[in-house]
């Protein structure tokens, strides 16, 4: 957790911004567990990581943090061939960029 807090305040303080893209099965940092909520049926669900990070986030590094829901963001409608090579070209991109050791650039 530090070396990660200590990368995320040097970005952040370098370019008056951060990005930290969250799983939703990532276990949390201030208590070790995998995020969940319940559903109104009972069901447990994984979710609510984004938003228990920002908070994190801004309580230890004093930041204005703040989470998006990719899932919302996306629901402008359904996804047509340009939008799903788009992604898929820009998903692969990331990885390999990440494989050859890049950070810190935007795709």
């Amino acid at each position: 957790n530090d070396e990660l807090l200590h990368h995320i305040e040097k970005v952040h303080n370098e370019n008056k911004c951060a990005v930290v893209a969250v799983s939703e099965s990532i276990t949390l940092p201030e208590n070790g567990e995998v995020s969940r909520y319940t559903t109104a049926s009972g069901t447990h669900r994984l979710g609510g990581s984004a938003e228990a990070t920002a908070s994190f986030l801004a309580k230890s590094l004093n930041i204005d943090a703040r989470h998006i829901v990719l899932g919302h963001l996306q629901r402008g409608g359904s996804p047509n061939t340009f939008d799903q090579v788009l992604a898929t070209t820009l998903g692969a991109h990331a990885v390999k960029s990440l494989c050859q050791g890049e950070s810190e650039i935007f795709v």
